[in-house]
């Protein structure tokens, strides 16, 4: 999908698997955006989910 220009966000609790997606998207000249999921609860955490969200729209 990123291929036909779709913007791409995804999450993950292992930061390792998040970081192998974001090296092949990039490789790949792809666009996309990245966020160890959490549950905390934290506001700043939650500021972050929605960059991630409103780069996805």
């Amino acid at each position: 999908m990123a291929e036909k220009g779709v913007k791409v966000a995804i999450c993950s609790r292992k930061k390792e698997s998040l970081d192998e997606a974001v090296e092949e998207f990039t490789n790949r000249g792809l666009d996309m955006k990245a966020k160890v999921a959490s549950d905390d609860k934290h506001e700043s955490d939650n500021k972050d989910q929605i960059a991630i969200v409103e780069h996805a729209i």
